[in-house]
């Protein structure tokens, strides 16, 4: 699936006297608006624009935030309808800081929440179906209409989305760029080149965050006591609430299952992935998270046709955890479904295994952690077929007992301690899973609750 990012500023500034000219990979296009020749160009399925909540330019007196913004989306949506000559896309509005338009808005708040609400945008998108069941993705990106931190954070965002679902699928990245106008008089013609500035395969990889406060929100450092207090009893009281009905558990559990599964992810760990991914359910709770942030902005008038508005809560970094994992946990099931704790069979195990973190037999493409995670499932496999039928703990004296014999390299001391066992064995390690073997299968039976205590002091 082919998919357009790209942004808009301010719109009263672009000039129609522009020719945009695309020559990439042997083709040529041109045209008078630069999204509407990207699309056509690369044949985009679909299409997302992102604006600053900054670029307000009319009368706000008496509209709250909510208000303002869906004014602003419909002003620039239709700009871009009619420019770009579509009426599928997507309009997202991100929040902005400082002081615009002559000084008569202000906008407070901090400037993380940028990225954090862009990177919940982009898993809105990536997590609609038509994306999720692509078999792979081309993302052009357009940073020519970007202003201030816009570009820089958009592509940042993108970057972690992308880099996550390169486990999952094929991945490519395009990014464009015109060159600047150059022509003010508007009976002159600008002609201008548009460029790819960056053409790249994107590779697997997690960026999470590692420490984290078991907080989703934190005031900003203008927000009164009062108004803290307020806002907490009226809001965030009953937003935490609704989070534990909505998890069944502590709200200190969605932090912790979040970290757990990214944990697996970067360091190899498939039987603690299978674990976690049924506990990450959180789509609904996102929706509340940031339907609760929006609640903490509001539209003040502090002079004469002077507006500040002002974000009190600012977003926190686990809750980047919490995107990860919902995004990865709906990729995950809509290619292997349900995984039974159970009942795993050894070949699902292997199957989840190659295909996440990119197995592949004799391949130079491999990763150190691929690497790893082949030797690691060969040996297992090798310690399976000298089994007889029946259900066994792993035990390492008898695993190294069979395989060490030949394996002869990665010799292991039961008596390291119980951590690095845990990593020495990719999650699979000395007492962590019963091995039930039949006539017709073998299955892998883990030891929960020890997985996870050992994951924890990672």
């Amino acid at each position: 699936m082919k998919l357009l990012i790209t942004m808009l500023g301010l719109k009263k500034i672009y000039q129609d006297n522009v020719k945009y000219y695309m020559k990439f990979d042997e083709m040529e296009a041109h045209g008078n608006f630069l999204p509407k020749t990207l699309i056509d160009f690369f044949g985009i399925e679909k299409t997302s624009v992102f604006i600053l909540d900054t670029l307000v330019s009319f009368d706000i007196n008496g509209f709250d935030y909510e208000q303002l913004i869906n004014l602003l989306k419909e002003d620039y949506s239709e700009y871009f309808r009619t420019h770009a000559q579509i009426s599928n896309f997507d309009m997202f509005v991100i929040p902005g800081v400082g002081t615009f338009n002559d000084g008569k808005y202000e906008y407070r708040g901090a400037i993380t929440d940028s990225y954090f609400m862009t990177l919940y945008y982009l898993y809105k998108i990536f997590s609609s179906e038509d994306v999720l069941n692509s078999e792979k993705l081309e993302v052009v990106f357009d940073i020519t209409f970007g202003i201030n931190f816009q570009s820089n954070i958009l592509y940042r965002a993108l970057i972690d989305v992308l880099q996550l679902l390169a486990y999952f699928k094929h991945v490519k990245l395009i990014v464009t760029n015109s060159e600047p106008i150059y022509l003010k008089n508007e009976k002159q013609i600008n002609y201008l080149n548009v460029h790819v500035i960056e053409n790249s395969e994107i590779s697997p990889n997690i960026n999470f965050n590692v420490e984290s406060k078991n907080k989703f929100f934190e005031f900003i450092d203008e927000v009164t006591k009062n108004e803290k207090q307020e806002f907490g009893k009226k809001v965030l009281g009953i937003f935490e609430k609704r989070v534990r009905n909505l998890v069944k558990g502590k709200i200190e559990s969605i932090f912790e299952n979040s970290f757990l599964m990214l944990k697996s992810i970067y360091y190899g760990l498939p039987l603690l992935l299978i674990l976690m991914v049924k506990k990450v359910n959180y789509a609904e709770l996102m929706e509340e998270i940031f339907n609760t942030y929006k609640t903490g902005i509001a539209t003040v008038k502090f002079e004469d046709n002077k507006y500040r508005i002002v974000r009190k809560l600012k977003i926190l970094e686990g809750v980047k955890n919490i995107i990860f994992a919902d995004l990865f946990r709906q990729y995950f099931e809509r290619i292997f479904g349900e995984v039974k704790l159970d009942n795993i069979t050894f070949e699902k195990l292997k199957e989840i295994t190659e295909s996440i973190w990119k197995v592949e037999k004799n391949s130079s493409n491999n990763t150190q952690v691929s690497i790893f995670l082949n030797k690691e499932i060969k040996k297992l496999e090798f310690y399976i077929s000298k089994l007889e039928k029946g259900i066994f703990d792993f035990d390492l004296k008898n695993f190294n007992a069979l395989v060490l014999k030949d394996f002869s390299t990665n010799k292991f001391d039961p008596t390291y301690d119980e951590k690095r066992n845990f990593l020495a064995h990719a999650g699979m390690s000395n007492k962590t899973f019963k091995i039930h073997k039949t006539d017709n299968n073998v299955y892998i039976i883990p030891d929960v609750g020890k997985i996870i205590s050992i994951s924890r002091r990672i």
